[in-house]
């Protein structure tokens, strides 16, 4: 009697447990998330900018229904550019949402059991929440692999204000269990910036005039083909006062291909 009891109870629990995996959760409880990471480009972005993007998903088993990822935060801080409903096409390995120009690439789709359905892609947002994702049908699409979802410029809007924001994937229907993860709104680092195309700069300096004003430097013999006058600053020199150093009148130049000019820097 023991034994049969004993017998029942375990084919009671690997039922259950058999069911609880189909669910997306394991036998201690915990659920099971479908996409195990996400990587971003540009992971940064800056203040009210609109680039074109892409969020990869890395995904972990099969997947069946919406693939998508949003801001649920509470306060939407994030905008997109079009909402609702759009017809997808599939063509390779590319479904392509028509409206929004928004694109999910995956080898992956080689499995989708039941194709794609009128109005697959979906994108909506109110005060509280954005979110960008497609159907990905009741037969599944099986993994595991990658599914690369990107925006065009102008679709998805980062806020004006530094800091970061917590974005939520999901690749499962029931139980759509989301992983986490960031992006950055951050003010670009500043880039050199050459305002003379053409040669390097050339440095010339003469003597302080008496009056001690750079302004009038007689400069008409040190065009040296130039063209050039004026431009003379205040600045030292080693070479004045027999080496001792002292005050010198300085000013740099370079020729401009553009403009094909000499000009004063």
């Amino acid at each position: 009697m023991l034994s049969n009891l004993a017998t029942r109870q375990r084919s009671i629990f690997l039922v259950l447990a058999l069911a609880l995996l189909l669910a997306g959760i394991s036998p201690s409880g915990s659920v099971q998330a479908n996409v195990a990471s996400v990587s971003v480009s540009p992971a940064s972005w800056a203040p009210g900018s609109s680039p074109a993007a892409t969020f990869t998903l890395n995904v972990t088993g099969t997947v069946t229904g919406w693939v998508g990822f949003w801001e649920d935060n509470g306060t939407r801080t994030w905008s997109l550019s079009t909402l609702g409903w759009h017809n997808g096409t599939l063509s390779g390995n590319v479904l392509t949402c028509a409206t929004t120009g928004v694109t999910y690439t995956s080898t992956l789709f080689s499995s989708w059991g039941d194709g794609v359905k009128t109005n697959v892609c979906y994108d909506d947002q109110d005060s509280s929440y954005f979110e960008i994702g497609f159907n990905g049908g009741v037969a599944g699409i099986d993994g595991p692999g990658t599914i690369q979802i990107s925006v065009p410029a102008g679709f998805l809007t980062a806020p004006s204000v530094i800091g970061s924001t917590t974005f939520r994937a999901y690749a499962l229907e029931r139980p759509r269990v989301r992983t986490n993860f960031t992006v950055t709104v951050a003010n670009p680092a500043p880039q050199p910036t050459e305002e003379i195309s053409g040669m390097q700069p050339l440095l010339q300096q003469v003597g302080m005039p008496i009056t001690g004003d750079c302004t009038n430097v007689e400069d008409s013999h040190l065009a040296w083909g130039t063209g050039l006058s004026g431009g003379w600053s205040r600045s030292w020199a080693e070479w004045v006062n027999a080496g001792s150093g002292g005050p010198v009148c300085s000013r740099s130049f370079a020729f401009d291909t553009n403009s094909q000019l000499w000009l004063i820097l």
